[in-house]
């Protein structure tokens, strides 16, 4: 048989061909034998529906089909090799998903874990547990990152009362840029609030999970008022909880059971701390507060861990700042405060369900305010506060300043009105308008900042509420405790409006609208919980129950509190300060069939 000889340059392009291009088909490497499996995972699924990461588990990220078909569904966590390296560095982030009020299972953590296990233990896969493998940390990639920017939660869609503007990212560009560059977590930790104040209160988070770790704070047994001078023996205790809770230095630690100065001095600041009447005696609200469970309170810190994440991406550098439970309004420029006050915000309660009370949160943008305003009664008020006035006297609301209005301009003598044959829909072609003046509900001056839920800051006659320590009694607009010093702050920088000048507008009794010279971010929130920049912990009640609905959309009466409990479910006595709560449909809530108040990565 004649040999045939093949010149050396074919011989060697082959070999090249070979190395470049791969074998026969049954050489194909482990991205080409995936690229048909995780296709299949797409095909046929109606317009939007997830693909199933694994078995009948549905992926939750909604950019998942766009990043796979900009990729032609070839795989970006499996590489000729085997897992890429970047899944290790995923895994890590998301294990740490705890410290930030998120619950690492909710991002596929044990299945990737898994197959990643069996890789190294068996060194393959089959195609179809490549395909699981990469959705899976895609999926986690996308949801983990979505939740870390704008939240879990959707508050727009699960409290009436609140205005969020969600922060975007295109998922399928940045989980590109991120396996590119292999730096897929910090791709990740970037995204979460840029705000000291979040940092804050995830390092004391991490702190208070080493007291509930050591078995968390002695309860106070129930008893007589403790007070400076007075002898107890439940005194021991008292100090034990102040010092554990950072109150009281660890130095004071004493059996005596006298109740000293330096005792009085640690409850007032825990008082302080909680918002409730600092007098130095523990009776019942000091004594509840004090034995709330540490569980409870980093439950409430994590909870206020998503609502930074609700925030704007920029809060600016100067805005007024408005804190519903804490019932305060601070002016916040480069990082001061110059400016603090009380306010009174709106009612927790409504007996009727058609009208909402609750002082809503969001951010607006306040661009002028009013001396001696006029009061234009919102309808639903009106109709259901001074309509049965008007039909058991007619004149009632002149003795209040308030006439009878049709359109802009008409005054209507309430004489001429039949009011007992009015309902709702007839009463609709009325208004009522209270003059400016003493009786006016706004007093001498509001601020305004367009909004959609209609309401504003403003003065009020009613001087006695800001001696209060819970001062929730309005319509929802905010009264505020200083409304001259607030208005000589937005009107600093136009010289023709001083204190004096102000005063004397009012004095003047006319109606007139004053633009500022800059519009001002005003951030209206709700926290239950955060850290001051001195270090103090900050805690007050959810008045108006918004911590209860949250935690139960999060779970975090199990699996986020798990991971700051070392894996252990907390227990539900535990999570309720050992009490039997009955379930309630709160007022400011939406209760849906597809609940649309969970966030996926839609953006």
């Amino acid at each position: 048989m004649k040999n045939v000889r093949f010149p050396v340059t074919f011989i060697v392009a082959l070999g090249l061909a070979i190395f470049l291009f791969g074998g026969p088909a049954s050489a194909q490497s482990l991205p080409d034998l995936v690229r048909p499996a995780l296709q299949a995972r797409f095909d046929g699924l109606a317009n939007g529906s997830p693909p199933l990461c694994r078995a009948e588990t549905p992926c939750r990220s909604a950019r998942l089909a766009d990043f796979y078909r900009q990729r032609a569904f070839g795989p970006a966590w499996v590489l000729r090799s085997g897992p890429s390296p970047q899944a290790d560095r995923l895994l890590a982030v998301l294990r740490s998903a705890g410290q930030y009020g998120l619950s690492p299972t909710d991002y596929h953590v044990d299945a990737i874990q898994g197959l990643l296990t069996a890789w190294r233990n068996a060194g393959k896969w089959t195609p179809a547990e490549s395909a699981e493998f990469d959705l899976l940390c895609t999926d986690a990639f996308m949801l983990f990152g979505s939740h870390l920017l704008s939240g879990v939660v959707n508050p727009n869609g699960l409290f009436r009362m609140w205005e969020a503007r969600p922060r975007f990212v295109d998922w399928p560009a940045y989980l590109q840029d991120a396996l590119t560059a292999q730096t897929v977590d910090v791709h990740l930790q970037v995204l979460k609030p840029e705000y000291p104040g979040y940092d804050r209160l995830v390092a004391v988070a991490a702190e208070y999970a080493k007291v509930a770790a050591a078995g968390g704070w002695p309860v106070l047994p129930p008893g007589k008022s403790l007070k400076r001078g007075v002898s107890d023996p439940r005194v021991p205790i008292l100090r034990k909880r102040l010092i554990a809770g950072g109150d009281l230095a660890p130095a004071m630690a004493s059996e005596e059971p006298r109740f000293d100065d330096a005792l009085d001095q640690a409850v007032r600041r825990f008082q302080r701390r909680h918002g409730l009447a600092e007098d130095g005696a523990v009776q019942k609200e000091t004594l509840k507060a004090l034995n709330v469970p540490v569980e409870r309170r980093i439950a409430s810190m994590l909870l206020n861990l998503e609502r930074w994440r609700w925030l704007p991406q920029e809060v600016g550098n100067r805005f007024l700042f408005i804190n519903i439970p804490d019932f305060s309004l601070t002016a916040v420029e480069n990082g001061r405060a110059p400016l603090s006050m009380r306010i009174v915000v709106g009612r927790r309660y409504s007996r009727d369900p058609k009208i909402e009370y609750r002082t809503p949160a969001f951010t607006g943008r306040m661009t002028h305010l009013e001396i001696n305003p006029y009061w234009n009664i919102p309808h639903n008020i009106a109709f259901r506060e001074y309509l049965p006035k008007l039909k058991k006297d007619s004149l009632s609301l002149q003795k209040q300043a308030m006439k009878i209005m049709i359109g802009r301009d008409t005054v209507v003598d309430p004489q001429t009105v039949e009011w007992e044959k009015l309902d709702e829909k007839a009463f609709k072609k009325y208004r009522i308008r209270q003059e400016p003046g003493a009786f006016n509900a706004l007093s001498h001056i509001k601020f305004m900042f367009p909004n959609r839920f209609d309401v504003y800051l403003h003065d009020t006659p009613q001087r006695s509420l800001f001696k209060r320590t819970v001062r929730d009694f309005s319509h929802g607009c905010m009264r505020v405790e200083k409304p001259i010093d607030l208005a000589v702050y937005l009107l600093q920088d136009e010289s023709k409006w001083s204190r004096e000048k102000i005063l004397a507008a009012i004095r003047k009794g006319r109606n007139q609208a004053v633009d500022l010279p800059a519009p001002i971010t005003v951030h209206i929130a709700y926290w239950t919980a955060w850290v001051d920049p001195d270090g103090t912990v900050q805690f007050r009640d959810d008045i108006y129950r918004y911590d209860s609905v949250l935690e139960a959309v999060m779970g975090t009466k199990t699996s986020i509190l798990a991971a700051w409990n070392g894996g252990r479910q907390a227990t539900a006595a535990t999570l309720k300060g050992g009490r039997t709560e009955k379930k309630k449909n709160l007022l400011g809530t939406r209760r849906e069939v597809n609940p649309t108040w969970t966030r996926s990565a839609t953006n």
